[in-house]
């Protein structure tokens, strides 16, 4: 399947800006701007993909599991993720090892000892 494709794959309207939707995304996401096929891409490039099509179904929670990691510009790209979240009106739950990740997150939580402890972002940050 080729990105674009793969990307309307969860889209819920019929309508004819889809192409320009499309590229607006590629473009926030930082997506190889070809149509190439999916499973030519690295594993940076497909998560992309795959956070490109939960984007275009509209849904009130995207679920990202360690996915993060293996982006290549992950700072830059969680800016721009959380920016065009935050105006889709959707929420965003992710895992991560990086503290550094959580800098832009509303709430955090850590597990310790088996225990899922709330505490605040900045701190998470600074350990």
């Amino acid at each position: 399947m080729k990105i674009n494709k793969h990307i309307i794959w969860g889209f819920k309207s019929k309508n004819t800006e889809i192409s320009n939707e499309i590229k607006r995304i590629k473009e926030i996401l930082n997506i190889d701007p070809d149509n190439k096929k999916v499973s030519l891409l690295s594993l940076g490039m497909r998560i992309r993909v795959s956070i490109a099509t939960a984007l275009f179904s509209h849904p009130e929670v995207i679920l990202i599991d360690e996915a993060l990691s293996h982006i290549s510009d992950r700072q830059q790209f969680m800016k721009n993720l959380f920016n065009e979240i935050s105006k889709m009106k959707i929420d965003l739950i992710f895992t991560t090892q990086y503290n550094e990740d959580c800098i832009l997150a509303q709430n955090c939580y850590q597990m310790e000892l088996g225990t899922l402890k709330e505490t605040r972002c900045h701190e998470m940050y600074l350990k």
